[in-house]
């Protein structure tokens, strides 16, 4: 049976404007996020059903992909 993940993190921009969230999946799915603008960047991989960047205030996001 397949099985569906979530993986979330928050950041804040603390001289940094991207992270990249890697799964240690066979399908190696991975999303870039840029922190400072709020902004989703590039899916690499195959798998990635949704993925999201939102701001939680502070200049705090929470970035997921699943």
């Amino acid at each position: 049976m397949g099985r569906t993940y979530c993986f979330s993190v928050y950041a804040k921009a603390n001289g940094a404007q991207w992270i990249r969230m890697d799964s240690a999946s066979t399908l190696f799915p991975s999303q870039w996020y840029d922190i400072l603008n709020g902004t989703l960047g590039t899916t690499g991989g195959t798998g990635v059903l949704s993925k999201s960047i939102t701001s939680v205030g502070n200049g705090w996001y929470r970035c997921e992909f699943v």
